[in-house]
């Protein structure tokens, strides 16, 4: 079912040198608007997604395609998560944010779920040239500009969960201020593709998100499990569920250290 990892990424190359490049430092301000309060779209986004909307579906037959933009102009394109057929989730520049105000930390998010199991996750790192993706049961592997795959391991550092730094997101930084006598340094990017990416790769400790959109979590999801990592929602470690909505998403080395930061941030945040 699934193509191979190859074509999926010169499908991400061809549409980033296409419809997101041309953009980057390099829109006005009618190119830019609000969603909603500090939420952005660009028009960058927009042609990033209508390609991948068009393009993947001819990678695998009677696929369907959830993106962003299509969700945020009707809410009904996530009833296709419930659908038996093949769905690609589709985050057409993660960090819109960050993109607009010419920064490095955005990205392009890419999974492929079927019967509500996220069965392969890529990020795209654009501007790096890089993949970090993984397949069900085959591991996750970082892949840049050569080609060449090399498998990625979440291994735990020696010291405290006290301690352990992470990145949070999906709500103001001052949300978060709560969790601050529980871990080290806590910071925000405006960016899910670069939280993760850092997590996986050992530049932190833990990702923490307050809300479970599947765009911003679905790839990262499986990247998350088949680097060995552990990845649950809400207090009770419900497993991330793409066509749920969830709170409070807690990734992190293993089951035992996210159980243990899990107690103490929901001791100080809501449950559910």
């Amino acid at each position: 079912m699934l193509p191979t990892e190859d074509k999926i990424f010169e499908v991400l190359r061809e549409n980033a040198d296409k419809h997101i490049l041309p953009y980057y430092k390099s829109m006005d301000a009618e190119q830019i608007r609000e969603k909603a309060p500090g939420n952005l779209v660009t028009e960058a986004d927009e042609a990033s997604e209508e390609y991948l909307t068009k393009v993947l579906p001819k990678l695998i037959p009677d696929s369907l395609v959830v993106g962003e933009e299509a969700v945020y102009k009707d809410k009904n394109v996530l009833k296709c998560l419930d659908a038996d057929q093949p769905v690609w989730i589709v985050d057409p520049i993660d960090g819109t944010y960050n993109f607009t105000h010419g920064r490095s930390n955005w990205g392009v998010l890419l999974s492929l779920s079927y019967m509500g199991e996220i069965v392969f996750g890529v990020m795209y790192d654009v501007l790096n040239q890089q993949f970090i993706f993984a397949k069900k049961g085959e591991g996750t592997y970082i892949c840049g500009a050569d080609n060449i795959k090399k498998p990625l391991q979440m291994t735990a550092p020696d010291k405290p969960t006290s301690q352990y730094c992470g990145h949070v997101g999906g709500a103001q930084a001052w949300h978060f201020k709560k969790l601050n006598p529980f871990c080290g340094q806590i910071s925000n990017i405006r960016c899910s593709l670069h939280d993760y990416w850092s997590l996986v790769t050992g530049k932190i400790d833990f990702t923490f998100h307050s809300s479970t959109t599947p765009w911003d979590h679905s790839a990262p999801s499986i990247i998350i499990k088949e680097a060995g990592g552990y990845i649950a929602a809400g207090a009770d470690a419900d497993p991330y569920n793409v066509r749920q909505r969830q709170k409070y998403l807690l990734s992190t080395y293993n089951q035992a250290d996210w159980q243990e930061m899990a107690a103490n941030f929901h001791s100080v945040l809501q449950k559910k």
